[in-house]
């Protein structure tokens, strides 16, 4: 049976930390760097700095221990679109989504196999969305077209698969929190009201059989300004927009609306059980970060295969859409590693290549730990307890995986 678990409002719960409730920590002050309490059942833990001292933070090795990728060769060595993740015994998996296809490879880097490929058969893929290691080192693998979620074994044989309850709804997969639990994004019609298209997700908890069984939040994840045009019609996303971010891993789901630094966790069973706060100190869209907005589109409009008047329009509509937000939101994106620490990423604005990032971690309680800096150019793809798996792109945009070593000073 489908249900959909009563959670509190942002709001609801920020107003229910006023009333009595069971202390957890002493009373906050001046060098407290958190404060956890109990409020209607919920765990709220409130991080004002971080716990590590200067030189404890984690870093990543110099250089890579492995790396591959190469320009020409063997075709199983070149990527396009590549995520990896590390089997128990080192091995790595390769979701190479443009092709389709899982490839494994030996700890030293030398191909074992190739599973999937294009199409709609056992063990195929029409669309290939990064495939999760689960533990015993199954590999499961979501097809966001198909609705489907395929198994196999480390061998790269295929075990099985199961079709996603989601009718007609595009259905993506966003994280595992065990082998019987998934969480899902669902999304909703699209409504238009006064020029604005608002898209909406529900978020789903979907069981081993592919049934969804607690709806955590519906969420706005995108809105437009729309311009109808004779033959079509113009969308531009507002470049601003406090976009939901959420994830999974070590058994929780993550989740945040993005318009306070403030992250539910829900457990298997779709029940909310902390959240997790930082200080944040809101920052104001000004009228040069606008402008340096246009000024992106502008470059990317130069490759662009649109008419010089679609391009004054998206420029006149993006600045409108950036006006309309106020101040940015507080976050990126996060993600959850394999021993069920949170990485989160402070809102930057987009650019390529990648710049230099500070990822902020929080331990499996909640408690902000510090920052780990993730150089230039790097795309996280898997971190475990003491590795990160990254992809990154050459200057002769040949795709490559790396696998650095996490540095974690002891003291």
């Amino acid at each position: 049976m489908t249900m959909t678990r009563r959670t509190l409002s942002l709001s609801a719960l920020a107003a229910s930390v006023v009333l009595p409730s069971c202390s957890r920590e002493p009373a906050a002050t001046a060098v407290q760097s958190f404060t956890v309490r109990d409020s209607v059942g919920i765990e709220i833990v409130s991080n004002h700095s971080p716990l590590w001292h200067s030189g404890e933070e984690w870093r990543l090795a110099e250089r890579p221990y492995l790396e591959l990728g190469k320009l020409e060769g063997d075709a199983e060595e070149m990527f396009t679109a590549p995520a990896a993740r590390l089997l128990s015994d080192g091995r790595i998996l390769i979701s190479e989504r443009a092709d389709r296809e899982l490839r494994l490879f030996a700890p030293d880097g030398s191909w074992l196999w190739t599973a999937g490929g294009e199409g709609r058969g056992p063990g195929e893929f029409a669309a290939l969305d990064a495939a999760v290691v689960l533990p015993g080192d199954t590999i499961l693998a979501f097809d966001r077209r198909s609705k489907r979620a395929t198994w196999f074994s480390a061998d790269g044989e295929f075990v099985r698969s199961v079709q996603i309850s989601a009718g007609d709804r595009t259905t993506i997969g966003q994280g595992v929190l065990d082998a019987g639990t998934w969480l899902f994004a669902s999304y909703l019609s699209s409504s238009d009201s006064a020029g604005l298209s608002r898209s909406q997700q529900a978020v789903q908890l979907v069981n081993s059989v592919g049934v969804p069984n607690s709806t955590l939040d519906t969420l706005t994840v995108d809105l437009s300004l729309t311009e109808s045009r004779e033959n079509s019609s113009l969308f531009v996303p507002l470049p601003f927009f406090a976009r939901p971010v959420f994830s999974a891993g070590a058994g929780k789901a993550y989740l945040t609306d993005n318009t306070s630094w403030t992250i539910q966790v829900f457990d298997d069973s779709g029940n909310l059980t902390r959240l997790i706060r930082r200080d944040w100190e809101p920052r104001p869209v000004t009228d040069s970060d606008i402008e340096l907005r246009l000024e992106r589109l502008r470059r990317a409009q130069e490759q662009a295969n649109t008419s010089d008047e679609m391009k004054k329009s998206a420029l006149r509509m993006l600045e409108e859409g950036a006006r309309l937000s106020a101040t940015f939101p507080p976050l990126s994106e996060y993600r959850v590693d394999r021993v069920g620490n949170l990485w989160t990423l402070d809102w930057y604005m987009p650019e390529w290549p990648l710049p230099e990032r500070e990822y902020n971690v929080f331990n499996p309680s909640g408690v902000w730990l510090g920052p780990v800096t993730i150089p230039a150019g790097m795309v996280i793809s898997d971190v475990g307890e003491n590795y990160i798996v990254v992809t990154v792109t050459d200057e002769l945009d040949v795709q490559h995986v790396q696998i650095y070593e996490i540095i974690k000073p002891t003291g």
